[in-house]
């Protein structure tokens, strides 16, 4: 399919160079495995004398998307300031990788972790059968749907019911779902609920930003003035606070708190940004390296991070 869009295109190319973003806290043997799964994959297609697969750590990826659109990278089209510190979360399934753009150091800091969006929709470590889908939230999608709460007819519960029968996880079953969002409405159920359903989101929220607090105190590099969200795991967040302005000033306050510092220690123009295409923005950052949009960054430092933790003193763990 790549071939045929290549060669259809308005200047064709038996060369192509090609991206693979694999994130940092992979394994090397999985790294390296998918790795050279793309090389045959595109050595079949094009030849081998025709491709060149690059390795790209997926932290860094969409801040470079970040770098070529800085004027409207938001989804209600908010820029950013690239002569201040910044900091993007992008939250996958089974990732967050987080970039740290030190701009008066010139450098680059990340990191990547295997805490994501499947801790909260997915299910957890399975002692007796892998094959078991009792996320709660699942569960209580599935409660309103077969109780008729939810505005779903007979042909929209047989397609789920249809796409459970191949889903391999609770995960697989929850993406389904939000993909449907505009149907089910699932979202508004779980604000309005009793389960407890917020206060568990409201936690692994604050458990990744006090990860970014302790990852700046081991730095020792200033809070970041705009904090950007990517990546499709990152959408939940918006659910704690769909209004862009009170989440920014709760996620300013939570990271303040982390850090131990009062308001006005924090960075003025402080703000939180959504990326308007939160799943795009990886494979877009990645087609940017090549390019004259990133040329003031090429000379950064990129240096990864790893941060067990941080003890009341600010010494490492």
């Amino acid at each position: 399919l790549l071939k045929n869009k290549i060669m259809l295109s308005k200047q064709p190319s038996s060369d192509i160079i090609v991206y693979v973003t694999l994130p940092h806290s992979m394994g090397k043997t999985a790294k390296s495995d998918i790795y050279q799964g793309w090389v045959d994959c595109f050595s079949n297609a094009f030849g081998a004398t025709h491709v060149k697969v690059e390795q790209m750590t997926e932290s860094i990826a969409p801040y470079y998307y970040i770098l070529g659109n800085a004027t409207n990278i938001g989804a209600n089209g908010e820029s950013i300031d690239l002569n201040k510190n910044a900091l993007n979360v992008d939250i996958g399934g089974g990732t967050t990788d987080m970039l740290f753009a030190d701009v008066e150091g010139k450098k680059f800091y990340y990191n990547s972790s295997l805490f994501a969006g499947n801790d909260i929709w997915g299910d957890c470590l399975q002692l007796a059968s892998n094959d078991v889908k009792n996320n709660g939230f699942l569960l209580y999608f599935e409660k309103l749907l077969n109780a008729g709460t939810l505005i779903a007819n007979d042909e929209i519960k047989d397609a789920y019911e249809s796409f459970k029968k191949n889903a391999i996880s609770s995960a697989d079953l929850m993406s389904y779902i939000f993909k449907y969002e505009n149907i089910f409405h699932f979202s508004d159920y779980i604000k309005r609920s009793n389960e407890g359903f917020m206060p568990l989101l409201f936690v692994h929220f604050g458990a990744l930003m006090y990860y970014v607090s302790m990852t700046i105190k081991h730095l020792g590099i200033a809070v970041p003035s705009t904090v950007v969200f990517s990546g499709m795991g990152s959408k939940y967040i918006q659910l704690l606070d769909p209004n862009v302005g009170s989440l920014t000033l709760t996620t300013k306050k939570i990271l303040g708190h982390f850090m131990g510092y009062a308001d006005d220690k924090m960075p003025g123009d402080f703000k939180v940004i959504f990326q308007k295409e939160p799943k795009k923005v990886t494979a877009q950052g990645s087609m940017l390296l090549e390019t004259s949009a990133i040329n003031d960054y090429k000379s950064y430092e990129a240096d990864a991070v790893c941060v067990l933790g941080i003890d009341d003193e600010g010494k490492e763990i």
